[in-house]
């Protein structure tokens, strides 16, 4: 019997171990997206996070190229 227990206590162990790491995991990524949206509030502008316009959300096309205006009467596709 006494071996019994001592499986039920390393089992207990590694489950604890496994809380320990996926609550490490979770508040680390807390923290990287705390950080992303403080640095994107403070440097957005600088750093290319500006919001985007009106005019550009309802067109495509690159940053700094031409823009092509989306519709319901435009056939635009795009291919990969």
């Amino acid at each position: 019997m006494a071996q019994g227990g001592g499986v039920l206590f390393l089992a207990l162990l590694f489950g604890l171990g496994l809380l320990c790491i996926a609550w490490r995991t979770v508040a680390r990524g807390a923290r990287y997206a705390a950080a992303f949206e403080i640095t994107r509030e403070a440097l957005g502008e600088r750093l290319g996070y500006a919001k985007q316009s009106r005019a550009s959300r309802s067109s495509i096309g690159g940053p700094g190229g031409p823009r092509y205006p989306i519709d319901d009467q435009d056939e635009y596709s795009v291919s990969i």
